[in-house]
């Protein structure tokens, strides 16, 4: 039994979540000013100030018929120059499409994987993605690093997340 039929949980969603991840996050390379502009054009809102009245301008909410999903985005600085991009979508409850629909778009083989969580590692190289533990051949003044992506989903206590981290070599 596969990943994808072995979650069980959370209604169908008919991969609510995933388009949304999609949109803002897979088509920004996780770059955190295209996330947050992607998701106020799609009808994200800022998050709700906490009971300290701060609010956080790097995450966003937004409900749909059959769900809360959340949204976060960073961006931090490698020691080697690269900068490390995260975009996390969680949805409320679990979207059941969530497996299936990471597999097809990674388009390889899971790094790690149970029925509860399932990681794809791969290097992104002209919009294609590559094995990242069987490239192929890769000209020698390509670097790897700088094209590193990676696509988690985690499903557990009626919630699915989805995690995509890019790393890049400048910050824009």
């Amino acid at each position: 039994m596969g990943v994808a039929s072995a979650f069980i949980g959370g209604a169908a969603l008919a991969g609510a979540q995933f388009s949304e991840l999609e949109r803002v996050c897979l088509k920004t390379h996780a770059d955190p000013l295209a996330v947050l502009s992607a998701a106020d054009a799609s009808g994200w809102s800022p998050t709700p100030a906490n009971d300290s009245g701060r609010q956080d301008d790097l995450s966003r909410v937004k409900t749909t018929k059959t769900a809360k999903l959340t949204l976060t985005v960073e961006e931090t600085a490698a020691a080697d120059g690269t900068f490390n991009r995260v975009c996390t979508l969680t949805s409320t409850p679990a979207d059941a499409a969530i497996f299936a629909d990471a597999a097809a778009w990674a388009k390889v083989r899971p790094l790690a994987t149970d029925a509860e969580i399932v990681g794809y590692g791969f290097i992104e190289r002209d919009g294609q993605h590559l094995d990242s533990q069987k490239p192929g051949d890769l000209p020698s003044d390509f670097d790897v690093h700088s094209h590193l992506r990676y696509l988690g989903v985690i499903a557990k206590r009626g919630q699915s997340t989805a995690i995509y981290t890019a790393s890049v070599k400048s910050p824009n």
